[in-house]
């Protein structure tokens, strides 16, 4: 019988890497954002400074208006449209999409295993929490695809 949420070698690879990476692209998320919240008061914001590094023009020079409304709102369209800031809200979705129904106490302890297994890999030995999940091996590997193939498909990737 096929699985259901099948994905490419390669592009499950590179979900489960943005996944190891998604502690570190969300705090630079919220410190840009941040940013342009307390920045937005001025006007002519052309990019976003987080320690000492420039994450790219958010507003081109060019485009500056006398309006810190506009220009606010302007650089934080850019700061959603970036690659970095789709790929934390498509992991932030596919976290939520985690065990859909079930107990709180048991929708925790899935998406704890889930995430565990995509950042050790395999380092990761499902008998240490098939007391905590209370399902079998073979429907919490098919929980995994699915959050793996969310991801993918939030990102439009397949």
């Amino acid at each position: 019988m096929p699985q259901k949420y099948q994905m490419p070698e390669y592009m499950k690879r590179q979900v489960i890497s943005f996944i190891k990476g998604y502690e570190c692209g969300k705090r630079i998320y919220k410190e840009a954002r941040e940013e342009i919240e307390q920045r937005g008061r001025q006007s002519n914001i052309t990019s976003v400074i987080i320690n000492e590094v420039e994450y790219g023009e958010i507003m081109p020079k060019q485009q500056t208006t006398s309006d810190p409304t506009s220009d606010k709102a302007f650089a934080l369209v850019q700061l959603e449209t970036k690659v970095n800031s789709q790929v934390v809200k498509a992991i932030d979705f596919a976290l939520t999409t985690i065990g859909h129904g079930w107990a709180e106490s048991e929708k925790k302890a899935l998406t704890t295993a889930i995430w565990q297994c995509c950042i050790d890999g395999r380092r990761f030995v499902f008998s240490e929490w098939e007391g905590k999940v209370h399902i079998c091996r073979n429907a919490f590997y098919e929980h995994r695809r699915k959050f793996l193939w969310t991801i993918a498909k939030k990102l439009e990737m397949m």
